[in-house]
């Protein structure tokens, strides 16, 4: 934006280094099941205790027996600190996106690059 607009805290571009994994090697099954985000949505972070919220408008789960099932409106929330000690594997694998961080009528355009993740346990409800 420009000086017509208070300035706010947010996003800015977001960066994941690549791995030497491979997506296959991070989608084997564990004790409860996978599942596969495609892309979060519309979230936020509270900078004061660290916590997040993401929405996640599609995603797989894949259950123990391999069934795959289809969810939709997945929230994906938790605090940063214990996301990011959950990380097990990094694939070799990168994408780049062009999303946009909007904010109290503010819409910015920020990047956000990297690769698959795989992460221990994550704290969702859909």
């Amino acid at each position: 934006q420009d000086y017509r607009f208070p300035s706010l805290t947010r996003a800015s571009n977001a960066v994941i280094k690549r791995g030497n994994e491979s997506v296959e090697s991070l989608s084997s099954f564990k004790d409860g099941g996978l599942l596969h985000v495609y892309a979060v949505g519309a979230g936020r972070i509270n900078n004061q205790n660290g916590t997040f919220e993401y929405s996640v408008p599609e995603a797989l789960w894949v259950d123990r027996a391999g069934w795959a099932h289809v969810l939709a409106d997945v929230l994906l929330k938790g605090r940063v600190s214990d996301l990011l000690e959950r990380i097990e594997g990094v694939a070799d694998d990168v994408q780049e996106l062009n999303v946009t961080c909007g904010k109290k009528g503010q819409f910015i355009p920020m990047g956000a690059k990297g690769p698959s993740v795989r992460f221990g346990s994550l704290n969702w409800t859909c």
